[in-house]
């Protein structure tokens, strides 16, 4: 009866752990939605990276344009910021 019991507290931890490992996708999953829905993208139409993850912005690059954007706090996951980025070929 032990061992049953060691068992199954063994799988409940196992399959509660690979739900928390998961959990940050989760977000990412949402923070690809929203972009997909702002910008009419599909899904391998673009990347995105963290500029400044005290700020929570991040670069999107879409084709040869980069993007400043923010997401929304609150559920539904949405684009609240956008702000083009230019770059510049000031080389001294």
């Amino acid at each position: 009866m032990i061992v049953i019991s060691g068992i199954v507290l063994l799988l409940i931890g196992g399959v509660g752990g690979y739900q928390v490992a998961n959990m940050p996708k989760i977000r990412e999953m949402q923070q690809n939605k929203a972009i997909q829905n702002h910008f009419k993208l599909d899904a391998n139409q673009y990347t995105y990276f963290v500029e400044n993850p005290g700020e929570g912005s991040f670069i999107l690059s879409h084709g040869d344009k980069e993007y400043r954007i923010k997401f929304s706090d609150n559920k539904p996951l949405r684009v609240v910021y956008v702000e083009e980025v230019f770059l510049t070929d000031d080389v001294e």
